[in-house]
């Protein structure tokens, strides 16, 4: 996955159960975007998915890297779960975009001078604006 879309990381030697300790928010939209093989489980996990993003961000006012990394995840695949009537993809991007000005991904002093390598939370944001400009 990180071929087709390079903007979260995770080495192919961390396999599910490091990654649910450390973030399980990003094994989650993980779990979505790749269980399309199993519709019920992907359906399941999604649902999941949409309450734990809801509870933790609009409810308890949470922001934070692993936060946004699991949205992008779900972002950058959703044409495959989120329906197209609602126009929910917006309000998601929305919440992204919210997310990188609150975290300060947006500004220019965190990244050190000579800086060549993205650090993650660059990466991040790299992998919203590329999200938010491609077309429906």
């Amino acid at each position: 996955m990180s071929r087709m879309w390079p903007f979260v990381i995770v080495p192919e030697a961390v396999g599910s159960p490091p990654l649910s300790k450390t973030k399980p928010f990003v094994l989650l939209a993980i779990f979505v975007v790749t269980s399309a093989f199993d519709i019920d489980f992907q359906r399941a996990s999604f649902q999941l998915f949409r309450q734990t993003l809801a509870t933790k961000v609009i409810v308890n006012g949470e922001r934070s890297l692993e936060l946004l990394q699991g949205l992008l995840i779900v972002l950058a695949f959703h044409h495959h779960y989120l329906r197209r009537d609602t126009q929910q993809i917006y309000q998601w991007l929305q919440l992204a975009i919210g997310m990188v000005i609150e975290l300060g991904l947006l500004d220019p002093k965190s990244a050190g001078p000579g800086t060549t390598r993205l650090s993650t939370e660059e990466a991040s944001e790299v992998g919203l604006f590329r999200d938010a400009g491609q077309p429906m």
